[in-house]
């Protein structure tokens, strides 16, 4: 399943005048609009508030009628189904996104015993389970196998909600700090404005070094080579971030699992 990022704005401005979700459904690897995904506003008891359907360039729009938090599901013939929240909307309140949905792939047989170990071993650490569940961005071992880029900043940078900024001499990560609740972890070197620095993990062991001094931004290719990396889990959102990452979380998470 496929993230969400907050960031389309000035979709549907004229006609919001109450709370309201607006956004626009896109294909997770063109990024080309989807027609027809259905899109179900639901509270976290899953009781449904409202349902529409994207138009033909992806577009749609979503109206609860009264404030409260939210999540949205969002499904496509063909595409892994999505859900998004706690989406907060207060009195009046307009909350933009973007949905990208993945396609559903024909799954196939391991073709040799590595392939078994490797999706063994992303199944004991849980990967496979997140992925399902579709709160966060997920790499997995073919599409890292395939990817043109060149390192791992390179690679991670290019996610939806994600950042790639020189300060310091280098380029780091960073994540769009847009909620309230997100900020920069205590002794961290403070991030640019409007952003936030995300905590690293690699194998399961929280990294201090791309976070620590006064060089601000996840330097992941300081101490990663993108060939000796097998999956990458990424969470822009703390509310989204898996519970056992997101003790004294303040910004989001980047999961890193070596070969």
């Amino acid at each position: 399943m496929a993230p969400i990022v907050v960031g389309l704005l000035g979709l549907f401005a004229p006609s919001l005048s109450a709370q309201a979700v607006t956004g626009r459904v896109l294909d997770g690897t063109t990024r080309r609009p989807i027609m027809l995904a259905s899109l179900v506003l639901v509270d976290s008891l899953g009781t449904e508030y409202d349902r529409t359907m994207s138009n033909q360039s992806g577009l749609f729009q979503l109206a609860p009628g009264r404030p409260g938090a939210y999540y949205i599901v969002a499904t496509a013939l063909g595409y892994r189904s999505s859900m998004d929240g706690v989406l907060e909307l207060g009195e009046g309140g307009h909350i933009p996104i973007e949905f990208y949905l993945r396609p559903d792939p024909i799954e196939l047989e391991p073709l040799t015993a590595t392939v078994e170990r490797v999706q063994e071993h992303l199944t004991n650490q849980g990967f496979y389970q997140r992925e399902k569940a579709g709160f966060g961005h997920f790499i997995a071992p073919l599409e890292l196998e395939e990817t043109s880029a060149m390192d791992m900043v390179d690679l991670i940078g290019r996610l939806p909600g994600v950042q790639r900024l020189g300060t310091g001499g280098g380029i780091g990560l960073f994540f769009r700090n847009l909620s309230p609740g997100q900020g920069q972890r205590p002794g961290a070197a403070p991030a640019p404005t409007g952003y936030c620095t995300p905590e690293v993990y690699v194998d399961g062991m929280r990294t201090v070094a791309p976070q620590s001094g006064s060089v601000p931004g996840a330097r992941l290719n300081e101490f990663l080579d993108i060939q000796d990396v097998l999956a990458v889990e990424v969470y822009t959102r703390i509310s989204a971030t898996p519970t056992q990452y997101s003790i004294l979380n303040t910004c989001g998470v980047i999961l890193v699992w070596t070969k």
